[in-house]
């Protein structure tokens, strides 16, 4: 089976008890721990990007009401954690 090039490989050091929960969660997920923290890495960047857009949002509520094309923008932001940056290179 080729390896995959797709993947960034780091160490991460946590304290035993979130290590024994990590390992607990994935088992009971029928995940391995790197598909498991690599899941709730995506979601955490998912969550920061949804508050970004947030934050956008309500900046452009005291300019009137949200436009579909700003509703759309925040959305993609949140769904791809790499949206924000292609958006980002773009501009």
């Amino acid at each position: 089976m080729p390896e995959r090039t797709d993947f960034t490989r780091f160490t991460v050091t946590v304290p035993e008890e979130i290590g024994r929960l990590i390992a607990s969660e994935a088992e009971r997920a029928g995940v391995s721990q790197s598909a498991w923290v690599a899941d709730a890495a995506a979601a955490k960047v998912r969550n920061l990007r949804l508050r970004e857009a947030l934050a956008e949002i309500d900046q452009t509520l005291e300019g009137g009401p949200i436009t579909e094309e700003e509703i759309a923008a925040a959305t993609r932001r949140w769904q791809t954690p790499s949206a924000a940056a292609d958006e980002q290179q773009a501009s």
